[in-house]
């Protein structure tokens, strides 16, 4: 779950909101039109290059954050985790591809499904529903994982008897008002800025890991808690799945034959910079490392920065990634539900305000961002991007007859996912019950 781009938005653009009542019936139906409309001339437009950038942009999410302060927890092995997740995950990402089509070789196929959701109703119609609430789930976890960055950082400026706690409240009444905007386009020059923001702040904390250089000790480095390792594989997770929004990528490719190489070089180039970025930081800052390493730069103007711009950069995304939860809830049937009951109009504060405070009441109950989004990894993530892409492709292609070595790497996927989401539970759990008591 990264950064919002237009991989995001055009997740959007591929579900439709049902209509809230009769009333306003043919005014959702002419914006169902435009929709596709607008789907219709951008899909299949863009090239490999431009598609691999928007893919490496939606990974570079907040969560590079605690990227540094999960290799203080799990070590060399917390290290290596950030090098093997991504390399799972770009397997699965692409049989998630190869399930979205049926016929012969891959020129010749014909794409029949275009949602993991789809891929599951094919398999297993439950699927389908249980899918939608995951993912629902998930966007709903990036959300509080996008208040809990901006709490921590501003409590980071130490502004007298605001804790991290108001700071959350007030994260939320400032981001509320944004989500009245009611399209995608008015929201465009928020992606811009908070792109430009987290490219500011990345850039900033490398600086200073690098001039940190004369204390690293790669000595410091080589231990092991297993724990801890997998504490950072759910992290490694979290900051790498793409699978929400992998479809929407693929289908926007003018040559969709190139798909393997576009993961292949979103996962090796994320998967350079972002463990040398969490190793550095943490050779920079060794055992001090901060759950959000912004916070281990010393006070002064640097540091006042970096917090300002990421805020800025994290909410942007929280105001896209809400319009994006909000669109999918309607489409859903819990949203024929809400709306047969609500009118339009009651039916778009609720929604708004209910995305806001949910989210914000999980951010002042957990406080604690890294242990939130490893915990998020385990509820969500390796279920989405792990088990159901890996199981739903044994479930529809098993017996089309798969090579052993897809059969193997599938079965690996379901077990790793089954075995890292038990233990990974309970290293995500066990601190935050730690740090309640």
């Amino acid at each position: 779950m990264g950064n919002t781009d237009s991989a995001i938005a055009k997740e959007h653009r591929e579900y439709k909101a049902v209509p809230i009542n009769e009333n306003n019936q043919q005014e959702k139906a002419n914006d169902s039109n435009k929709d596709r409309e607008e789907r219709d001339a951008n899909d299949g437009t863009n090239s490999t290059w431009r598609a691999t950038l928007n893919t490496i942009n939606y990974m570079e999410g907040t969560g590079f954050l605690a990227l540094p302060y999960a290799v203080s927890r799990g070590g060399i092995a917390g290290a290596l985790g950030f090098i093997l997740v991504p390399i799972i995950l770009a397997y699965t990402a692409y049989i998630s591809v190869d399930c979205a089509y049926e016929g012969g070789k891959y020129k010749a196929k014909k794409r029949v499904r275009s949602s993991l959701a789809e891929i599951g109703k094919a398999v297993w119609a439950p699927a389908e529903h249980i899918i939608d609430g995951l993912f629902i789930v998930s966007l709903f976890d990036t959300l509080t994982s996008f208040n809990l960055v901006c709490s921590s950082l501003l409590a980071g400026l130490q502004i007298p008897s605001i804790s991290q706690r108001y700071w959350s409240v007030i994260i939320g009444a400032v981001a509320l008002p944004s989500l009245f905007i009611k399209t995608f386009r008015s929201l465009v020059w928020l992606s811009l800025l908070g792109t430009a923001s987290l490219l500011l702040a990345f850039i900033t904390v490398i600086v200073y890991e690098f001039r940190e250089y004369k204390s690293w000790d790669f000595r410091a480095l080589l231990f092991w808690d297993f724990n801890g390792f997998l504490f950072s594989l759910n992290i490694a997770l979290f900051s790498n799945g793409i699978h929400c929004a992998v479809l929407s990528i693929e289908k926007s490719m003018k040559h969709k034959s190139q798909i393997c190489q576009l993961l292949a070089i979103s996962y090796t180039s994320t998967s350079i910079i972002k463990t040398l970025f969490a190793v550095l930081g943490f050779l920079a800052f060794k055992a001090n490392t901060s759950e959000v390493v912004i916070l281990n730069i010393p006070q002064g103007t640097m540091r006042t920065v970096v917090i300002i711009t990421t805020v800025i950069s994290t909410l942007s995304g929280y105001s896209l990634l809400s319009h994006l939860l909000i669109s999918i809830i309607e489409s859903k049937k819990i949203g024929e539900f809400i709306g047969s009951r609500l009118s339009s109009f009651a039916f778009f504060i609720i929604s708004r305000f209910a995305v806001v405070i949910i989210s914000s009441l999980t951010a002042i109950c957990i406080p604690h961002f890294a242990l939130w989004i490893s915990l998020s990894a385990c509820i969500g993530g390796y279920v989405t991007c792990l088990f159901f892409p890996a199981a739903l492709h044994l479930g529809l292609r098993l017996d089309q007859g798969l090579p052993t070595w897809k059969l193997l790497a599938d079965w690996f996927c379901v077990l790793f996912a089954m075995v890292g989401s038990v233990f990974g539970f309970y290293s995500a759990v066990v601190p935050v019950v730690l740090q309640i008591l």
